[in-house]
């Protein structure tokens, strides 16, 4: 875990395999920071020597918060915005095989009979959530049905009961 400041945040880096995580937990840090719009809106044509210092620190912060195996994609990058939009580019993946890989894997999501409620959703959501940044929306009724169809069998009777209520408007 990295703490950039005392009283800050602390955030896992980034690496293969949690990048909505971070992205988000680094969105804060930025905003926290006053550094958001670097990576969010156009560089200046002539930037002025405030908006390269603020540039650096945000490129240093977002360098700082990666594992050494990342460092390869966004090692030439000079602004901020660039080394973000690299580990955007790297990590967004949108593409088929991506979305079917994520959908095989939330679709054959199943609690274990001693399994931890929380961490089953929790699981659930991340996958949901990794499915949204390749752009595959998952409705929340379908989230619902998902999660019912995937806890065990001793959840039968809250399941029944569930279903046997009357619709809300």
């Amino acid at each position: 875990m990295l703490s950039l400041k005392e009283n800050s945040p602390q955030i896992v880096k980034l690496n293969a395999n949690n990048y909505s995580v971070w992205k988000f937990k680094m969105e804060m840090i930025l905003i926290k920071e006053d550094l958001f719009h670097l990576i969010e809106d156009d560089t200046p044509s002539q930037p002025d020597e405030k908006y390269i210092k603020k540039d650096r620190q945000a490129r240093a912060i977002i360098n700082l918060c990666i594992e050494d195996s990342q460092i390869i994609h966004i090692k030439y990058e000079t602004t901020a915005k660039a080394t973000w939009n690299k580990l955007k580019t790297i990590h967004e993946r949108s593409n088929l095989s991506s979305k079917l890989f994520l959908l095989r894997k939330l679709y054959a999501t199943k609690m274990s009979e001693d399994g931890n409620m929380n961490e089953h959703i929790a699981q659930t959501l991340e996958l949901i959530d990794k499915l949204k940044t390749v752009g595959e929306e998952i409705k929340d009724d379908h989230i619902a049905a998902l999660l019912l169809v995937s806890v065990p069998k001793s959840y039968d009777t809250l399941i029944t009961a569930l279903e046997a209520r009357p619709e809300m408007n």
